[in-house]
């Protein structure tokens, strides 16, 4: 692949022994009509996945493009690895997103995705649904969005939406989005981040295909975190990027409010399966946050509404 790049996919990794060669292989399986390169980056592993790597790169030399570091930059509190040193070394039109201990399942990802990207301008990113899989490989469950096919800035404003970080597709505008983070500088929640500078740049398109597998394991900064860590993470880091976007402090407070709206709605769809586990997280949030009854009487109606809806489609169905 002599030419430039119509794609740049952009990997991160630190000591994912155990999981890269399925990763690095997810990318060289794409069947594509272009060329597209390999942007890979290890926070200084020291498993033995540098030189799983390096083998890698030995085969595919023109293919896959490697930046080792001698330290650490996660643990030196360096933030937003992949934008800071895969983006600017990235010369395709668009980027596809995976971690090294995530990987791609379809052969087809990439053409799919850019194939729809090419053909609709409007639109700045593409994702699709993925498959959720434990440290040993295990399905867990799926995630598919099939009930919405285009997403919007205000769907990612309001907590209710984050494009699956692996899954992604998006046109190159990472100078821009360096730019944005800068009013960032400590933030968390990159996958977020990044979904909503990309809403505020065009339409996100749902592709209803399966094309990834996405790892939950205790090394995992996500996943390695219990449900109460993972609901303050998921305030704080979105409440900081609405204090950056905010018209004034009536819009953020509005914006605040819909994003515990959204949140306290969801945790009303988790109170049948534990019920004291739910009701220890919406006190845990109404004592920590001071919310209003105003939004919970919303998000009572949100999930009411829900539920009437799924009775008249079983109804509908059972009718027939």
């Amino acid at each position: 692949m002599n030419k430039k790049p119509l794609v740049s996919i952009s990997c991160i990794t630190y000591n994912h022994v155990n999981y890269i060669k399925q990763c690095l292989d997810g990318f060289l399986m794409q069947q594509t009509s272009f060329d597209f390169e390999i942007l890979i980056h290890d926070d200084c592993s020291d498993d033995g996945t540098k030189e799983i790597i390096e083998n890698y790169v030995e085969k595919y030399p023109n293919l896959i493009k490697p930046m080792y570091q001698a330290k650490n930059q996660y643990s030196q509190g360096v933030r937003g690895i992949m934008a800071r040193f895969n983006f600017p070394r990235a010369k395709g039109k668009y980027i596809a997103l995976c971690e090294g201990d995530d990987y791609w399942t379809d052969p087809l990802k990439l053409q799919k995705q850019v194939d729809f990207l090419e053909a609709n301008e409007e639109y700045s990113l593409c994702f699709t649904a993925k498959s959720n899989i434990d440290s040993k490989g295990v399905f867990i469950n799926e995630a598919r969005y099939g009930h919405q096919k285009t997403w919007t800035a205000e769907d990612v404003l309001n907590g209710s939406f984050i494009a699956p970080t692996q899954t992604i597709v998006s046109k190159n505008l990472s100078h821009e989005f360096s730019q944005f983070c800068g009013q960032l500088p400590n933030r968390t929640g990159g996958d977020r981040l990044y979904t909503y500078f990309y809403a505020l740049k065009g339409k996100l398109k749902y592709i209803d295909a399966n094309t990834a597998n996405y790892r939950i394991h205790g090394g995992g900064v996500w996943s390695g975190l219990n449900d109460k860590q993972q609901l303050i993470a998921h305030i704080t880091q979105h409440n900081n990027f609405l204090k950056v976007v905010k018209k004034d402090s009536t819009h953020y407070n509005e914006l605040k409010r819909d994003m515990f709206r959204v949140i306290i709605t969801k945790l009303y769809f988790s109170f049948f399966n534990n019920p004291l586990k739910t009701m220890n997280h919406l006190f845990f949030v109404l004592m920590k946050y001071k919310i209003g009854p105003i939004v919970f009487l919303l998000s009572g109606k949100d999930f009411s509404v829900y539920y009437m809806k799924l009775l008249q489609s079983k109804f509908k169905l059972n009718k027939k």
